[in-house]
């Protein structure tokens, strides 16, 4: 039954990455693509191309939510778990198979 908690909470974890890491990528391209402008003044077209990039990454700023905070959250929080979750089914198998002796109550 272990295994399937893993799954579960595998999944879950991507599920809830997703949004925020869609987000966080969105933003650090804008501005990727902001820092790599080279204009001298007075060349009209590179401002506005200047203008627009910062226009696009105030917006991708503004639209980080609480709720995808959460998300980040949560969804590191699911991942580990199901991490920790897979490392005991591994020791636990380990143990059943190395003949070790186990205490039941």
């Amino acid at each position: 039954m272990l295994p399937v908690w893993v799954d579960i909470l595998t999944f879950a974890s991507i599920a809830l990455l997703a949004i925020p890491a869609f987000h966080i990528n969105r933003y650090a391209r804008r501005a990727a693509r902001l820092s790599a402008l080279r204009f001298e003044p007075g060349f009209d077209v590179l401002s506005d191309i200047f203008m627009k990039a910062k226009t696009e990454l105030e917006e991708a700023r503004d639209g980080w939510k609480p709720w995808k905070a959460q998300l980040l959250l949560w969804g590191t929080i699911a991942g580990a778990l199901a991490a920790l979750l897979s490392l005991v089914d591994h020791v636990h198998s380990y143990i059943r198979s190395s003949g070790i002796p186990t205490v039941h109550h």
